[in-house]
């Protein structure tokens, strides 16, 4: 563990492990990584280990997670938060999800600190180290003790880089957890009344990776929506940082004037809602890709590759790769019944099994 951390921080110099009295500390890095966390919170703090939270500023615990602006923290901003929340809280055990550069600032802070690395949704590989996020996923897993991983892709994934399966945990993903425990809420919401859309009749669009928003390529992406919304209704959801592309090339009332119906962040139930009764989902999120997998919803990745690759295996989701031009292949219609997922450990209870192990670690 220690001589893997080195080759990878070069001089730092790791602190032995040393034991931590304080609670857990949950570190959320993302959006995405809040959704991830809160089934974990929620099951540590029915065992009695409640957590600290560190990094997004979010409502982790009995209630549904917040889909909200916090993009409004800067990296350094959420970088400074973890480190001041490790030298507080001395956790006895820092729990991290996601894959940003805040994720792997908090586990090299996390390792020299001598606290042990829990890894939520370890082993997710897209197969493109040109990717930032992908060096970012394997640096984490690297230095992590415990890897809590969502399926067998992922657990052959880390032996192949060296990772020994002692410290590999198969519990499945805490996606199901979050879905199945607010889908009935999110189904009486209804949301899509509010928009004068009908059930299965609509495409719904989040998009918010740096990728699909940088300025040479926001006007072939808007192009390619306008023509997708000339032939079926469109919902798109924007995140504050989306919004700001779209208004800084003067692309927001292009996408008004064809009927678009645009939506600022929504909180996690009202995206589940139109999520559940949307035909059709054109994505660049991990996470969506996943939920509408969950749901049984056809979805669209507008991204060259994707880590979520049990979707692309099980026939949920077609990778449309970086060409705009393959939104034409956009259809409504659910998946067929027998591609819905029906994976072992993605029942709904993923977040106990990690919240049950992670008591016997800190407990030893």
């Amino acid at each position: 563990m220690a001589a893997a951390i080195g080759g990878l921080a070069g001089n730092s110099v790791v602190a032995p492990r040393a034991r931590r009295d304080g609670p857990p500390l949950l570190i959320p890095t993302s959006r995405d990584a809040v959704v991830r966390l809160t089934p974990v919170a929620i099951a540590l703090t029915a065992l009695g280990l409640r957590p600290s939270v560190a990094g997004l500023l979010d409502s982790l615990g009995q209630h549904a997670p917040r889909t909200l602006e916090c993009f409004r923290r800067s990296d350094d901003e959420m970088t400074t938060d973890v480190e001041l929340a490790l030298a507080r809280v001395r956790p006895s055990v820092a729990i991290i999800a996601g894959d940003s550069d805040v994720a792997v600032a908090a586990a090299f802070a996390a390792a020299r600190d001598g606290i042990p690395i829990a890894r939520v949704g370890a082993g997710l590989r897209c197969g493109d180290r040109s990717l930032a996020d992908e060096i970012n996923r394997i640096v984490v897993d690297a230095m992590a003790d415990h890897l809590y991983v969502d399926a067998d892709e992922q657990v052959r994934a880390l032996r192949d880089e060296g990772v020994p399966g002692a410290q590999i945990r198969r519990v499945g993903s805490t996606l199901p957890d979050v879905v199945y425990r607010w889908i009935e809420h999110a189904q009486a919401r209804a949301f899509w009344r509010r928009l004068g859309v009908n059930p299965g009749q609509y495409a719904l669009v989040a998009l918010h990776s740096p990728e699909n928003l940088r300025r040479e390529r926001v006007d072939p992406v808007v192009n390619a929506l306008c023509r997708l919304a000339a032939r079926m209704p469109v919902v798109m959801c924007l995140d504050p940082a989306a919004r700001r592309a779209l208004e800084t090339t003067g692309h927001l009332q292009r996408l008004v004037d064809v009927g678009t119906s645009l939506l600022g962040p929504l909180s996690y139930v009202d995206f589940l809602s139109l999520q559940t009764t949307a035909g059709a989902v054109v994505t660049d999120s991990t996470n969506v890709q996943e939920e509408t997998s969950i749901l049984g919803v056809r979805c669209f990745t507008l991204r060259r590759s994707t880590e979520a690759t049990l979707t692309l295996v099980h026939g949920t989701n077609l990778l449309l790769g970086d060409d705009v031009e393959e939104l034409e292949h956009v259809t409504l219609g659910a998946v067929r019944g027998d591609a819905k997922f029906q994976l072992s450990g993605w029942d709904g209870a993923a977040g106990r099994r990690i919240a049950a192990d992670l008591r016997v670690v800190t407990m030893a």
